[in-house]
């Protein structure tokens, strides 16, 4: 049994807790360090860091040796880092030389403009492995130095992620044509703004909704992932977008949607379409397009519902959850 290090967010819907918890699932000895922690600073010290210094960790060389030093006394076989981790160079080279795989999962574009950094970059070159679900940067990190570089796609936690409506009571609550839940993106913004201009009720979760005058009045704010279950189920349509800036052919939530039971009106890229099928979704590539089918299935429930249940069985019949993935990561790194 490998002891498995993970280094990523602590916090529950965050890709480093689900391996945690795949980890342990499986009766593997495993412990994560909280990425957040080499954030903490003083709020002038984590400004200068994030915006002059390429968004870089406020505590990046003593986070880098905590890690060190847990893996050491845990005995590490294999430090698996998510994201935009915050270990520097002399760490991983460091833990290489002790013989302890290192992975990043690349959970983001290290090349969009909104999360490069030099010294993340640098990194990069002296991982065992890369994992990336994107396959537009798979060339780009080869290109970069990187020895062993392999795309594998988001997944959904089952614990997570499952079918829950709301009760009779709550559906007046819940009772929405269209919920999307993510983050307020530049590219987003149009595409929500588009369906509340129409006059459907759009419930919008997630961060930064209630900075654009635009989407305000729609902000339902942070959802814990129940509220967001019975959100999703209840809607007649969920939105399921890319990050453009991160060359995205899919999201966290196009696992996510399907695994709840959401009906997915889908960005047509690839990866959408060999997820969900012909059966499983509609796509669209424009605003108009984005609205017509979406009245389409605000109007055609039955078909919708059905179509919700096809892209539900698709992704949850397959090693699509975060305890498959860490599987392969670990059959490709330690055989």
């Amino acid at each position: 049994m490998p002891r498995i290090l993970v280094v990523g967010m602590a916090q529950r819907g965050h890709v480093g807790s689900f391996f945690l918890e795949a980890a342990r699932s499986t009766g593997k000895e495993a412990r994560l360090e909280d990425a957040k922690d080499a954030f903490e600073a003083a709020t002038w010290r984590r400004r200068v860091n994030w915006w002059l210094r390429g968004h870089r960790p406020a505590d990046l060389a003593g986070f880098s040796q905590r890690v060190l030093n847990v893996a050491e006394e845990f005995g590490a076989d294999i430090v698996i880092a998510t994201g935009l981790a915050p270990l520097d160079v002399a760490c991983i080279s460091a833990l290489r030389q002790k013989q302890t795989i290192t992975v990043n999962y690349s959970t983001d574009d290290p090349w969009n403009p909104r999360q490069r950094g030099r010294w993340f970059l640098d990194t990069l070159p002296h991982y065992t492995a890369i994992f990336t679900p994107r396959r537009s940067n798979v060339s780009d990190f080869s290109s970069h130095g990187c020895k062993n570089v392999y795309y594998l796609p988001f997944a959904y936690e089952p614990s997570l992620h499952f079918v829950e409506r709301p009760t009779v009571e709550e559906e007046k609550n819940f009772a929405a044509d269209v919920v999307f839940a993510g983050g307020a993106d530049r590219e987003r913004l149009p595409l929500l703004k588009a369906l509340i201009e129409t006059g459907l009720r759009v419930d919008l979760y997630g961060a930064y909704w209630g900075r654009e005058p635009a989407t305000r009045a729609r902000w339902k704010g942070h959802a814990e992932p129940q509220t967001l279950r019975k959100a999703i189920a209840a809607a007649k349509v969920c939105p399921c977008l890319v990050r453009r800036a991160n060359r995205d052919g899919h999201a966290m939530r196009s696992y996510e949607v399907p695994a709840i039971g959401g009906v997915i009106l889908a960005e047509a890229t690839d990866d959408h379409k060999e997820m969900f099928g012909e059966e499983g979704a509609l796509y669209f590539r424009d605003i108009p397009e984005m609205i017509t089918k979406a009245k389409w299935l605000i109007a055609h429930q039955a078909d919708a519902r059905q179509m919700a249940e096809c892209a539900r069985v698709r992704v949850t019949a397959g090693p699509n959850t975060y305890r498959d993935r860490l599987e392969t990561i670990l059959a490709m790194c330690l055989s």
